[in-house]
């Protein structure tokens, strides 16, 4: 039995608890897929450490979108119910030496600054024809023709930004993944009715501003997320997986796991959990029972408790491969299930269990 341990750590609200789909996993098996919300850590956890951000406005047209975007994402970042940074700026436009000048007169540990470039191209498709008949002769034949001719113009907008963060007692970069670039693309289109003759004077204008102003600004919030995503905690949804059949029952377990499964397709993860935790309490020694309870733990943020249940399990398929609790060849799930579902279920316990303990040191430290 997997023994679940109380009040895991937990530094984001679960959120839009659903059942969202079966995957199936073989011929006569499938998994229950419910989602959750939780916190993780960035791959670049410097900027969060040093806690009190100052940000200058990016250079380029997109500059003062993705700084204020940024300012304010940052502002809204919260571990274990604290603040995890203390902004200010977005300052005006500022080189390297000057942005630390101005991160130093606000009492800022780091700085954020960097360049912003769009790149706006138009190319026009080439028309298409539709033919659609008016009217008909006395045999039936076509007598007069309709040609419909639309033509489009491909929008596409390219942001290219780079993002810097500077520590201010030495100056040193803590930041600095290059040049990226992100683009969006829509498409507008008049047919022969709408009158070309206004979408040749919009090319020859370039007069697709609305189009273009909607791409940019959707452009400078996908930056500014990016950027938070490479500094901050940010939030991410995941999918635990559950068994929905169990792998060598009795009659009577049978009947029990799938009133725990169908508690799960009810959204009562919970409840479906407290069946498992009983069939096992009871002597079940079933696979599937011993993979959910691990499951089970994942989703009550026990990450811990999660990754021992799903590593039990393997070496119990994978190490005992024959008698009680191990694998016989009568199995509901074969070995290459196995193998696939606990994989991607181990992984993610180790992602999330690394999340939480770094998370935890962040929000257990002192702020300035």
């Amino acid at each position: 039995m997997i023994a679940h341990r109380s009040n895991p750590r937990k530094f984001a609200v679960t959120v839009g608890i659903a059942v969202v789909g079966a995957a199936v996993l073989s011929a006569c098996s499938s998994t229950r897929q419910v989602s959750y919300q939780q916190m993780v850590a960035p791959a670049n956890m410097e900027v969060a450490r040093l806690h009190d951000v100052a940000i200058t406005e990016f250079t380029g047209e997109a500059g003062w979108a993705v700084s204020e975007g940024l300012a304010s994402s940052l502002q809204r970042v919260y571990v274990d119910g604290r603040t995890v940074f203390a902004v200010s700026g977005p300052y005006g436009n500022a080189g390297p030496a000057g942005a630390l000048d101005i991160a130093r007169s606000v009492d800022a540990r780091v700085v954020l600054t960097g360049n912003t470039n769009y790149d706006t191209r138009t190319d026009i498709r080439s028309p298409s024809y539709t033919e659609t008949c008016q009217a008909y002769d006395a045999a039936g034949n076509c007598a007069v023709v309709q040609t419909d001719v639309t033509q489009c113009v491909d929008i596409t907008v390219t942001l290219q930004y780079a993002a810097r963060a500077f520590e201010v007692d030495t100056g040193r970069t803590v930041y600095d993944p290059g040049w990226m670039n992100v683009a969006q693309n829509t498409s507008e289109c008049v047919s022969t009715a709408d009158n070309p003759a206004v979408l040749v004077s919009r090319l020859m204008n370039n007069d697709f501003g609305r189009s273009i102003d909607a791409l940019k600004a959707q452009l400078a919030y996908t930056a500014a997320e990016r950027i938070h995503r490479d500094i901050a905690p940010y939030p991410q949804t995941f999918l635990v997986q559950f068994l929905k059949e169990g792998d060598l029952l009795n009659d009577r377990e049978e009947d029990l796991f799938e009133e725990a499964s169908d508690l799960v397709d009810d959204g009562q993860t919970a409840a479906a959990c407290s069946v498992w935790d009983r069939m096992a309490r009871s002597g079940s020694r079933d696979l599937a029972v011993s993979y959910n309870q691990a499951a089970c733990a994942e989703h009550a943020g026990d990450y811990v408790g999660a990754l021992e249940g799903y590593n039990l399990v393997y070496s119990l398929v994978f190490t005992l491969p024959t008698g009680p609790g191990g694998h016989s060849g009568d199995n509901n799930y074969d070995l290459d299930d196995w193998a696939e579902l606990l994989a991607t279920s181990r992984a993610r316990a180790q992602q999330l269990q690394y999340s939480q303990d770094v998370l935890g040191q962040l929000s257990s430290a002192p702020t300035s």
